[in-house]
């Protein structure tokens, strides 16, 4: 039987000639070579001053200047996230003095940033900002307890904050006055975050409170003993924590409450139906009035 050749219209495909294949290598996304700038921030951290975490100003610069090599929003993002990472382990470790070095290296990189990146010049922004920095550091440090620390940390730090109330009252008015006269002896963590506000919010400016209504520390005191039984013992950090109708939703500082219940003539503070304790940490008693 004789073979059927193909019809008239089909169409007898051709060999392609096999295009030459692009390397998938080149598709792949590149690492991130951030070892210039990675180098820059260890060495300033490096070089930090140990005491209060300040860095050398040609260490910063350094940082800077590795900062402005990389090119692209990534990368920049990337190194800004190295910094984070820095100040997020730094708090963890319960370590102020180098979270405040990477803090300053963290408002060094974004002083850097292009115009495009930043914010308008808005003061109230920055404040809002630096504040919001600042209590998330501190929410973060509490969410993660490091291996090691007791149990009773919370009241020790409760303990620690009633201990040196004065020493805050005393250091925050020295600072008031354009840190004249002798330098106030202090714990070593009292000053260290008045360093770290000073450096991340700004020095001067008025108290929180300053233009809101007048209120009287000693009436608030009354107030919160009047809801308790006699016999009651509460700190000074526990007084300062308690709502009183002189406060409403707000409250006093401990320092202001130290500073109510301890004055500094020895006259007595004049409340009625309580009596200071002076142990650690200080506070006072209900007694009958």
């Amino acid at each position: 039987m004789a073979r059927k050749g193909p019809k008239s219209n089909d169409t007898v495909a051709e060999p392609q000639a096999s295009e030459p294949q692009e390397s998938t290598e080149t598709n792949e996304e590149q690492p991130l070579d951030l070892s210039g700038f990675e180098s820059a921030v260890a060495t300033a951290i490096k070089n930090r001053d140990e005491s209060n975490g300040d860095l050398r100003q040609e260490d910063q610069d350094a940082v800077v200047a590795e900062f402005r090599t990389l090119d692209g929003q990534k990368p920049r993002n990337k190194a800004k996230s190295h910094v984070e990472d820095g100040m997020k382990a730094a708090i963890q470790k319960l370590d102020v003095t180098l979270a405040k070095a990477y803090v300053t290296l963290k408002d060094a990189l974004t002083a850097a940033a292009p115009k495009k990146e930043r914010s308008a010049a808005d003061p109230t922004e920055a404040f809002v900002q630096a504040a919001y920095h600042l209590g998330l550091a501190a929410t973060l440090q509490r969410e993660t307890v490091p291996e090691g620390v007791k149990e009773d940390w919370e009241q020790r730090l409760s303990d620690f904050t009633d201990a040196h109330a004065e020493e805050v009252e005393t250091y925050r008015t020295w600072v008031a006055n354009g840190s004249e006269g002798d330098k106030p002896e202090v714990h070593a963590a009292v000053r260290q975050a008045f360093n770290l506000a000073a450096k991340r919010v700004g020095k001067g400016g008025k108290r929180a409170n300053a233009g809101g209504p007048r209120r009287n520390v000693k009436n608030h005191i009354a107030q919160v003993f009047a809801e308790v039984e006699e016999g009651t013992t509460l700190t000074v950090n526990q007084i300062s924590k308690a709502s009183s109708k002189e406060y409403g939703t707000d409250h006093p500082s401990a320092g202001a409450v130290t500073q109510a219940l301890f004055p500094k003539n020895g006259k007595g503070n004049g409340i009625n139906g309580i009596k200071v304790t002076t142990g650690k940490p200080r506070g006072a008693t209900k007694v009958a009035a």
